[in-house]
């Protein structure tokens, strides 16, 4: 199912210290403690995030539009409110790290161009051309990555894909936003949860409640006959 495996044991000591503060409250007044529960949480949404991600790919390969189409639905509803989970974190986002690129520069504005570019080029896409191996290789889990590059990368193969392109055109258009996305891109803005926890919480709950073997997806061909 992807990166985002993990064994059974683990699985269960992310759940459980996702839900830890419930009966010891105290917990919530510790700062490595939320810390440890947005990096669980988000830990246990991406799993279904992959599993959906993989769901759309054999979706398409089966030429099911519609069942690519409700995954795809989840997914945009998850990987945004992983991202909004992970504005939370104290280290895990685009934009302390742009930030920190920008002091680098100091009142050089030419160099904070430069340094923010290349702040985004090592998260990313690591080399210009599509051939080079070491693409994603620096990918991150970061608030702001999720939502201003992730999501929009997979928005464009599922556009291109709902829209019969062929997978050369698609690839090429998708290494155009993130060559466009490195040279020059604003962050969006994001809300944060007034509660991380309980948003923490929610995100695993919603994660969870995405039941993809409750569909059954009749053959229509069948049905026509």
């Amino acid at each position: 199912n992807g990166n985002a495996n993990l064994s059974p044991e683990l699985e269960d000591s992310c759940r459980y210290w996702v839900v830890a503060s419930v009966t010891t409250p105290e917990l919530e007044k510790s700062e490595l403690y939320i810390a440890d529960v947005i990096e669980a949480s988000c830990h246990l949404a991406g799993i279904k995030l992959e599993k959906l991600c993989k769901g759309m790919i054999d979706a398409f390969n089966e030429n099911v539009k519609s069942k690519a189409s409700l995954y795809f639905s989840y997914f945009t509803s998850l990987i945004q409110m992983m991202d909004c989970v992970l504005e939370a974190h104290k280290h895990f986002r685009l934009e302390e790290w742009l930030e920190y690129a920008e002091k680098m520069a100091d009142k050089n504005h030419e160099l904070k161009r430069h340094y923010i570019e290349g702040g985004r080029y090592l998260l990313t896409v690591w080399a210009e051309e599509a051939t080079i191996r070491l693409n994603d290789y620096a990918a991150r889990l970061w608030g702001g990555l999720l939502r201003d590059y992730y999501f929009h990368r997979w928005e464009i193969w599922y556009n291109g894909k709902m829209q019969d392109k062929d997978d050369n055109t698609i690839s090429n258009e998708v290494h155009k936003f993130e060559n466009a996305w490195v040279a020059d891109s604003e962050l969006s803005r994001s809300p944060v949860p007034k509660d991380i926890v309980k948003a923490c919480r929610d995100l695993v709950n919603f994660a969870d409640s995405i039941d993809l073997s409750n569909w059954d997806w009749p053959d229509l061909k069948k049905n026509k006959k």
